[in-house]
């Protein structure tokens, strides 16, 4: 189980790295490492530094999204949002949908 779990986490590292328009070089730079390095983060053989964890929550990304895979940030939605599928598909996942009254959504796993 740990394997898949560091596998889950270098997807979301290499989705997040992506989403800062970094190359694995650039990133590597950032820390002063090697691309090898980030490559071997976003693969699940390394456990990212707390370096590259720091820059990147320096840079507004979302560290429980990348360790969990649940978004802490509450999203603004849209009614054609909360009746759609969406929703639907996030509850057909597990998740339990919350919404507050000024439209934030909080997903909540089910156990």
């Amino acid at each position: 189980m740990e394997k898949e779990i560091k596998k889950l986490i270098g997807k979301r590292l290499k989705e997040t790295r992506k989403k800062l328009n970094l190359s694995e070089e650039d990133a590597g730079k950032i820390i002063n490492k090697e691309s090898l390095t980030i490559r071997s983060y976003e693969t699940g053989a390394r456990s990212p530094s707390l370096e590259y964890l720091y820059y990147l929550a320096e840079n507004n990304q979302d560290l429980n999204y990348i360790f969990t895979g649940i978004e802490s940030c509450p999203k603004i939605i849209t009614q054609e949002e909360y009746d759609g599928d969406w929703f639907k598909q996030m509850e057909k996942q597990g998740y339990k949908v919350e919404i507050d009254s000024k439209g934030n959504a909080k997903f909540i796993k089910i156990t």
